[in-house]
């Protein structure tokens, strides 16, 4: 398992206060906190570093690319916008399944780890403003968005164009298409057709172009037609040439073992899997529509055992629908082969969506910069929690609104 430590770093101070700072990278990961606590921090992070690994697997980039002067902050974390959260005394490490990399006030390290089963992720990021995507009408025109946005928009006018049919965005049975023609997205549903996505309600405009990434993603891993060799960059290809070309040259493999090893060599250039980051994924969403999208990205993540899905809430919902979740595989597992009570588990959360607790991690930050597990060891989330606690006080006003109103009586 890939895992990292942060320290002073934006608003994270102490980082993670348990595993000696390293914050294992599960495959599904929560992040809760207030505005400004470091969430994006974190995530933002994970995805610089992921990226980085993947490229110098491939050997698009060279370990020099990342070490040379500062071009860690001024050239990759820049891409998250990240680069003036550094201080002096910032310390981030990062044990990948691939690199070992670290930064200590102003030097940074990066050493390679001898592997053969390092398997390529498919990186999306899915900012906060992907609402902002929906209104556009000439997708392919934009230009001068932040560029992890600019990203996004990327696989949103792919995924759009291989479209051919409408799909389900998983609230209240209404469906997407977009004309190639005219480039036009639209929704229908119960009651309405060819409502353009521009004019939809803000909770559908965000997650539009999030459902739509993921199904699509997806859907480029797992076939064979899209995710192939021909589909490679130029400088992916370059690279793969000259890697199959020492390959090639080495006498000792028989003609097995050269295929075995070309197979290998080709699925250190083809994404086998998704490693997907989403900000707020509740945007704008009514708690039902929430628990929809929520069980939909873990569909998602559970399609292939290496899937990664990192998401940041403010919702105490997302919280509660994951407990749900986590608490039907747990009892999956009991009832397997009994069709009657899999089917009940069903009606409260599909089973494709019920997460295995022990890959998951669920943490909150603090106003001082500890990131803090609040996943129990029975695999639940801890009551005391800030969401939960927020909903406490609320429910603490409301009493004592009460005893005023009852002091008006005297």
């Amino acid at each position: 398992m890939s895992s990292i430590k942060i320290k002073n770093f934006g608003p994270i101070k102490e980082g993670f206060i348990d595993n000696d700072g390293f914050l294992p990278i599960d495959k599904l990961m929560i992040f809760i906190g207030g505005q400004g606590s470091g969430k994006s921090s974190i995530v933002k992070l994970i995805s610089t570093l992921t990226w980085i690994e993947k490229a110098l697997a491939k050997r698009t980039i060279s370990i020099d690319n990342v070490v040379k002067d500062d071009a860690f902050i001024t050239e990759w974390c820049k891409w998250q916008s990240i680069q003036n959260y550094f201080k002096p005394d910032s310390y981030i490490e990062y044990s990948g399944k691939y690199i070992h990399f670290k930064y200590d006030t102003g030097s940074v390290e990066v050493n390679i780890k001898e592997v053969d089963n390092y398997e390529i992720p498919k990186i999306t990021y899915i900012p906060a403003e992907r609402n902002f995507l929906s209104v556009l009408e000439e997708l392919e025109n934009v230009k001068g968005l932040p560029k992890s946005l600019s990203w996004t928009l990327e696989e949103y006018t792919k995924a759009c164009r291989s479209l051919s049919r409408p799909i389900s965005i998983h609230i209240n049975d209404i469906k997407f298409e977009y004309n190639k023609s005219n480039k036009i997205s639209s929704i229908s549903g119960e009651g309405f057709n060819d409502l353009k996505l521009s004019e939809a309600s803000s909770g559908i405009q965000s997650v539009v172009p999030m459902m739509l990434v993921l199904y699509y993603l997806k859907y480029f891993i797992n076939n064979l037609k899209t995710n192939s060799i021909d589909n490679l960059s130029f400088a992916e290809r370059e690279a793969l040439r000259s890697m199959e070309s020492n390959l090639a040259s080495n006498p000792s493999l028989s003609q097995e073992e050269f295929q075995i090893a070309m197979d290998n060599l080709h699925k250190k250039f083809l994404p086998q899997n998704l490693f997907s980051i989403i900000e707020e994924i509740e945007q704008n969403l009514f708690p039902e529509s929430q628990k929809n999208i929520l069980f939909k990205s873990f569909e998602f993540n559970n399609d292939k055992e290496d899937n990664h899905l990192i998401l940041t809430t403010h919702s105490p919902y997302i919280i509660a629908y994951t407990t749900l979740a986590m608490k039907a595989f747990k009892i999956k597992e009991k009832v397997k082969g009994n069709t009657d009570l899999l089917e009940k588990i069903e009606l409260i959360v599909p089973v494709k969506s019920s997460v295995n607790p022990d890959l998951t991690g669920i943490y909150q930050i603090d106003d001082k910069g500890k990131v803090i597990s609040i996943k129990s060891e029975r695999g639940l989330i801890l009551d005391n929690n800030f969401l939960n606690n927020s909903l406490e006080d609320t429910n603490d006003l409301f009493n004592e609104l009460l005893d005023i109103e009852e002091e008006c009586r005297k």
